[in-house]
């Protein structure tokens, strides 16, 4: 990509939670009815692409990413099941930013995307998620730094002259 104004498309799905086989056979259904995505520039995970990260490497690559065409760059957004899971913590070496954080901005030709992660909704002194083992009910502190990050993004020269916002 370039930061030139140029067509580009992307595709985008989320709570793709099911059975591996179930969730590749309608991949493969939803590619086959739309041709089209196939030829797109860029796919987009909004979330909860299994119902727990017990084996991440399943959950992600043995399973529903294998179906998307490889040369689609893959854009993912943490939802709430990706904080579930003995191995919820390994999500951000695969899926995380550049910088090894769950949100992200960038630009494609005039386009500004930001992808933010919203936590999870259970609190901290729940017992009900593995994410208790892992640190990752620290909402307060995510959103905090988020927060932070976010506001100078918005300061940047790029957010600023960017003719869309997503």
């Amino acid at each position: 990509f370039s930061d030139k104004a140029q067509d580009f498309s992307f595709w985008i799905m989320a709570d793709t939670q099911t059975h591996k086989l179930h969730k590749l056979a309608q991949l493969k259904n939803l590619l086959k009815k739309r041709p089209e995505l196939k030829n797109a520039d860029m796919f987009v995970h909004l979330g909860d692409i299994s119902s727990n990260m017990d084996d991440i490497e399943l959950a992600l690559f043995d399973s529903f990413f294998k179906g998307i065409p490889a040369h689609q760059p893959i854009v993912a957004v943490r939802g709430n099941h990706e904080f579930d899971g003995e191995q919820a913590g390994r999500y951000i070496k695969y899926l995380g930013s550049r910088d090894y954080k769950s949100y992200q901005a960038f630009k494609l030709g005039n386009i500004f995307f930001i992808a933010l992660d919203t936590g999870h909704h259970l609190p901290k002194d729940s017992t009900n998620s593995f994410q208790r083992y892992t640190g990752l009910n620290e909402l307060d502190t995510l959103l905090s730094e988020q927060t932070a990050w976010l506001q100078s993004a918005v300061k940047s020269d790029e957010f600023q002259n960017a003719a869309v916002r997503m």
